[in-house]
């Protein structure tokens, strides 16, 4: 999974060099970057970091993704798919929805039945944006500017809106997605 979201980030990188900056930016990556080791007993802090250094240049983000358990156990087992015709993903297209806030993400994150009942999921992912696409306004055609080769993803900013809601990430590749 990890080398085809490299070897996807690479090619958005040889084709876009650079792409304007997310303003502002994520509330992960202001919550990343506020984080202080002192929080944490240096023995943590003395092996890996536990967050991955991103390349911000290509609006490489951390975002939350929420869906029923099942789902989660099986994207997590045999990564993204955007599945044609499910329903999901209308308001910008067929794609892959994210949120900065997990309060966003929980909305899509529905009870499952079974052994998963009143359990919900949330996925932490590393999410290469590209170059983006910004709209305040619902826009069902928005793919067609990633199947264009014009933008790598989309940004709806609701909020900006006047929705009282947050912002949602959209892409329409599985594989700039870890």
């Amino acid at each position: 999974m990890f080398r085809r979201y490299s070897e996807r980030r690479e090619r958005i990188k040889q084709r876009r060099e650079t792409c304007e900056p997310l303003e502002p930016a994520t509330l992960t990556r202001q919550a990343i970057e506020s984080y202080t080791k002192s929080w944490l007993p240096m023995w943590i802090w003395s092996k890996e970091p536990p967050i991955a250094d991103l390349d911000h240049s290509l609006n490489e983000v951390y975002l939350w993704h929420g869906t029923p358990v099942r789902q989660g156990l099986a994207i997590a087992q045999d990564d993204f798919k955007i599945l044609a015709g499910s329903g999901n993903g209308s308001m910008f297209g067929e794609g892959l929805y994210f949120a900065e806030s997990c309060t966003k993400a929980d909305e899509y994150a529905r009870d499952d039945t079974g052994h998963y009942s009143d359990v919900r999921a949330l996925l932490l992912c590393r999410v290469c944006m590209g170059s983006i696409h910004y709209t305040t306004e619902p826009e069902s055609d928005a793919l067609q500017k990633f199947l264009d080769g014009e933008r790598d993803s989309t940004l709806a900013d609701l909020a900006d809106a006047r929705r009282n809601t947050f912002r949602e990430f959209v892409v329409y590749d599985a594989e700039q997605v870890y």
